[in-house]
């Protein structure tokens, strides 16, 4: 995945540990969505009831389920952000700035205006579960799994 090749980084690691793994582009995912098993994503900061990730995310996760195909996300612990954090603070993770329109289109007409954005918030309703380093966690847990482990470290 763009714009830091994680996908690739991730696909690496996974065929290390004796794995077959197909690595698609993001606009490719419609052409192969029948033959998937699962999908794992990522994701860039977690919340109670949604989390961030790359653009492209929602819609393959709202087509994963649809489809009734699995879907997981693999994140580190530290990503997590509690409701009892700074109100700004999950403000700016879930506000971003329009990236450069010259990524998509150098010189475009007057008329075109680009919107160019990295990320996307997605609900953690459409995921079956998400895995990180104490284990899986179902979806409709993810919260109250969180919290008991931030609390342990950070007091909260």
């Amino acid at each position: 995945s763009c714009p830091a090749q994680e996908g690739k980084i991730q696909a690496k690691n996974i065929a290390i540990q004796n794995h077959n793994v197909n690595l698609i582009v993001d606009s490719a995912f419609g052409k192969y969505i029948d033959t998937f098993d699962f999908a794992i994503l990522g994701a860039d900061v977690v919340f109670a009831e949604s989390f961030i990730n790359k653009i492209g995310s929602l819609i393959i996760l709202e087509i994963m389920k649809l489809k009734k195909i699995p879907s997981y996300v693999i994140f580190d612990s530290r990503k997590f952000i509690s409701n009892n954090c700074d109100k700004r603070l999950i403000k700016n993770f879930k506000t971003e700035k329009l990236k450069p329109a010259n990524e998509i289109w150098e010189d475009a007409p007057e008329n075109i205006h680009i919107k160019n954005y990295y990320f996307e918030e997605v609900p953690n309703k459409i995921v079956n579960s998400f895995i990180n380093e104490n284990g899986i966690i179902p979806s409709n847990n993810i919260y109250n799994s969180l919290q008991i482990t931030h609390s342990k470290y950070f007091h909260i």
